[in-house]
């Protein structure tokens, strides 16, 4: 396969990192950029002429245009977009939120990923490429205090709907990666439990203590081989990173 040029956002943590590392070791280029980008220094000494960081909060729409000329100089082309950060916060019951604090959340969960296609969809119609976004069961299903997470996920899932109508040259696919072992799981555990329902809270404390957790790496991989060789078919489509859909680009234990 020939190399590609993949952008990953909310690369230094989680699935972003597991993505990451797993295009650098097939061979691949990578534009990572994060809040806390110094955490990709170990991965930038070990791939020093296939991986480019931008630190930054992509809620800084300046940021997107940092992040294409990092991929255009360094690597000549933008073959990929895989739209990955998202922030859970503000966890508040809607009575109790602020709209300044909503907005917030929508400038980095939502907004931040218009920067990002109004900078980059030259290109990637050029390359023909793929963009994933990073979707979640909370497009779907509402849960206590997370009211902005949840909107903005689903306004994510109807951009990307959108996006394969109007731009039929990319493939566009929304992923939800399910309950996945990362920082905002263990937030919710011990910094906003206690505002959800009482239901919701056994739900995620028990999954955490039962091993029920997805590994980054397991919806990671499988968003790293689909925006390297996702059919055309799959362009507008939801799914779920172990669903049957996705059975052809899940790696298989061995």
């Amino acid at each position: 396969m020939a190399k590609k040029t993949v952008i990953v956002t909310g690369a230094s943590k989680g699935i972003g990192l597991a993505i990451s590392t797993y295009l650098l070791k097939q061979g691949h280029n990578v534009v990572a950029t994060a809040r806390s980008g110094h955490l990709l220094k170990e991965l930038l000494h070990e791939y020093p002429k296939q991986l480019a960081v931008i630190s930054g909060n992509i809620a800084n729409a300046h940021i997107a245009y940092n992040i294409l000329e990092a991929a255009t100089e360094n690597f000549g082309r933008v073959d990929g977009l895989i739209i990955n950060h998202a922030t859970l916060e503000p966890v508040v019951r809607i009575a109790d939120s602020r709209v300044e604090d909503w907005k917030k959340c929508f400038d980095v969960n939502f907004f931040g990923a218009i920067s990002l296609l109004e900078a980059t969809l030259p290109s990637l119609r050029s390359s023909k490429g793929n963009i994933i976004l990073t979707s979640s069961g909370a497009a779907r299903h509402s849960y206590t205090g997370w009211g902005a997470y949840c909107a903005s996920k689903a306004a994510l899932k109807s951009l990307g709907d959108t996006l394969a109508v109007e731009e039929p040259d990319i493939i566009t696919m929304s992923i939800e990666p399910g309950t996945v072992d990362t920082d905002m799981q263990k937030d919710l555990r011990e910094k906003h439990i206690s505002v959800m329902d009482e239901k919701d809270q056994k739900k995620f404390m028990s999954l955490h203590e039962d091993g029920k957790l997805a590994k980054p790496e397991e919806p990671g991989h499988l968003m790293a081989n689909l925006i390297l060789n996702a059919s055309k078919e799959l362009s507008g489509q939801t799914f779920r990173w172990d669903s049957e859909i996705a059975a052809p680009y899940r790696e298989v234990d061995k």
